[in-house]
């Protein structure tokens, strides 16, 4: 199955940075800030990247409004809002997921991974939106977890 989340989980590093010592606590809270704040700029760029932003996709009426759809490939497009309203970051400690589908719309994960008929065939191509965020933020956030280390003086 693809990315339906995008997955940050560091909690790994908690023991080694404990046998550390005392810039241990200094370092786990800037890790900790560095990883929630991406998890709400991935938050941001996902709603955003729902809502913005041109497609390609068929245009159809329902009563007075018009809408394009993404086209296959494309990231989704907002319709109702429901989509991008569903999307919330779930924060722990050192660690955080933004997308899951436990959080996110049900039908997310239909367009994220497309679905198929029960013959095999396609019925709905895969709109991926979290698979693509998640290559395009994974060095940005392990650069700030790096500038977090190097700002706790380890």
């Amino acid at each position: 199955m693809a990315k339906a989340a995008v997955n940050i989980d560091l909690g790994h590093l908690k023991q080694t940075l404990k046998e550390i010592g005392k810039s241990a606590k200094e370092a786990m809270k800037l890790i900790d800030d560095a990883v929630t704040e991406a998890a709400y700029d991935i938050d941001l760029a996902a709603k955003e990247t729902i809502q913005k932003g041109t497609r390609t996709g068929r245009t159809y009426r329902r009563r007075s409004v018009s809408h394009q759809a993404s086209a296959a490939g494309e990231p989704p497009k907002t319709d109702s809002g429901r989509l991008a309203s569903s999307i919330r970051p779930k924060i722990g400690f050192m660690a955080a997921e933004v997308g899951s589908l436990k959080s996110v719309a049900k039908y997310g994960g239909y367009l994220e991974d497309g679905t198929k008929h029960k013959d095999g065939s396609e019925a709905i191509a895969p709109r991926p939106l979290f698979g693509p965020l998640e290559t395009e933020w994974s060095p940005l956030i392990a650069l700030r977890v790096d500038n977090a280390i190097q700002a706790s003086g380890l």
